[in-house]
């Protein structure tokens, strides 16, 4: 059975590179197959021939079109990568009509806006409980802020919600409230399986305001994982560990 699935593994490999290839072979002949016909179309010309003309014209209009074709690809690749990478957004340089972002703590963060109109992303400061963001309707794709313990590490917490949780917020005139940010609260869900024998999970889940999910994350090299004890009715530690993934 392993060998077939290797050879199967194998198989699909050089399947799909020779589709690849396929694929290339013909996007270089739609970009680059003018240049024949133009050679030919010239070619012809200095016989005499009344088909170089046409052949010359369509290569020449072959040309415009696939110069064309990557000017627009590369535009596009341009506006898509620009709109992928957030913008720090400075509101004393903007000119236009903005409005606040009201978060209900005053901790240093920043805020990553998707304006739904343009899908163009912003980063915007929060400072002292208040953002400040062009007017219009985004989606909320993170927040994040940083924090120094009296041991001088360094800690980070981290909100990215899935595009369908999303929350939506219109920035007007009005200022628009958001509730995400701390207090954080840590809590551990446990669930049991049964194979041969009953098996706990056991899971760290951090939230915060509007009871969102959280990352906490240490950045200090020597931080301790998270662990947990498990008690007995009379209070002795039966068990105790750390969290697997952070």
């Amino acid at each position: 059975m392993d060998g077939i699935y290797i050879v199967l593994v194998v198989l699909g490999f050089v399947i799909g590179s020779l589709f690849s290839l396929l694929a290339l072979a013909i996007a270089l002949g739609v970009l680059l197959g003018w240049i024949v016909l133009l050679v030919m179309g010239i070619s012809r010309l200095r016989k005499g021939s009344s088909a170089g003309v046409v052949m010359t014209v369509l290569g020449f209009v072959w040309a415009a079109v696939a110069v064309a074709a990557v000017a627009f690809g590369a535009v596009g690749y341009r506006y898509a990568s620009s709109a992928l990478v957030p913008t720090d957004f400075n509101a004393d340089s903007y000119h236009g009509t903005v409005g606040d972002i009201i978060l209900p703590n005053k901790t240093p963060a920043s805020l990553v806006l998707c304006k739904e109109e343009t899908l163009r992303r912003l980063r915007v400061t929060v400072s002292d409980g208040r953002a400040t963001a062009p007017v219009g309707s985004y989606k909320v794709e993170s927040y994040r802020a940083s924090a120094t313990d009296q041991n001088g590490d360094e800690w980070t917490a981290e909100w990215d919600p899935d595009r369908e949780q999303s929350p939506t917020i219109v920035v007007g005139a009005a200022p628009v409230h958001l509730d995400v940010g701390p207090p954080f609260a840590a809590s551990v869900t446990s669930e049991t399986r049964r194979s041969r024998a009953a098996v706990a999970d056991f899971t760290l889940v951090i939230t915060g305001a509007g009871n969102r999910p959280y990352t906490v994350t240490n950045h200090s090299p020597s931080a301790s994982p998270p662990g947990l004890q498990v008690l007995d009715k009379a209070g002795r530690v039966v068990w105790h560990g750390n969290f697997e993934y952070g």
